[in-house]
């Protein structure tokens, strides 16, 4: 029994120091990546970006793109999927359906 006690006991100071360490990490890295809510200019850039993208679409400009701006693009369009999709089911709390 003791041995069972101090197995757990461990196991949950193990447990404790990997997420203090995640912890660090993702602030180290939220820091680097500057994540957080985007600024007022920021906002409007990306109002322009998005009505060039509009037009551009309009006029098929997109078919002139490079490869490399294609897989640019095609990442970032992955990334933004990706956080919609965690974030969803973050908020669900189950991987499938708004249920428990």
């Amino acid at each position: 029994m003791a041995s069972i006690v101090q197995r757990l006991s461990t196991l949950g100071q193990q447990v404790l120091h990997g997420g203090r360490v995640l912890g660090h990490v993702a602030k180290e890295v939220a820091a680097k990546e500057q994540f957080g809510p985007p600024s007022l200019g920021e906002l409007g850039q990306a109002q322009l970006e998005l009505q060039q993208a509009i037009k551009n679409t309009r006029s098929f400009k997109f078919m002139d793109y490079t490869v490399g701006q294609v897989i640019q693009k095609a990442t970032a369009a992955f990334s933004v999927v990706s956080f919609f999709i965690v974030g969803e089911i973050v908020g669900r709390r189950s991987l499938i359906g708004y249920r428990y």
